[in-house]
């Protein structure tokens, strides 16, 4: 906002005058795209992280499938991103989508 300010003030002092709400709104513009570019990255390490998971838990390792398990039942916001996408990439790999329920895990032998 202090931005805006000292664009508004140097405008005046030249004998121009600008409404606050273009200055206001090329601030946001420019400050959105920038937020824009932050989300797309957070999308793609979500991906990148929820990928990896996924295939891990598909080779076996119930470590990783217990901390999955875990990550699901997650209260927190952020890491209900990565629950989401998680189940997304698992669920989308199993092959008859005409069951109800997907059996995660190894069996005892």
């Amino acid at each position: 906002m202090r931005q805006v300010e000292e664009i508004s003030s140097q405008r005046q002092r030249k004998g121009h005058f600008i409404p606050a709400t273009i200055i206001a709104n090329r601030w946001l513009r420019h400050h959105s795209n920038t937020s824009i570019d932050d989300q797309k990255q957070i999308n793609e390490r979500l991906h990148d992280k929820a990928s990896s998971i996924a295939e891990k838990i598909k080779s076996g390792n119930r470590g990783v499938l217990a901390s999955s398990i875990t990550l699901v039942e997650t209260e927190h916001k952020e890491k209900k991103k990565l629950a989401k996408k998680l189940l997304q990439y698992i669920l989308s790999d199993s092959h008859d989508t005409s069951k109800r329920s997907l059996r995660i895990g190894s069996e005892k032998t």
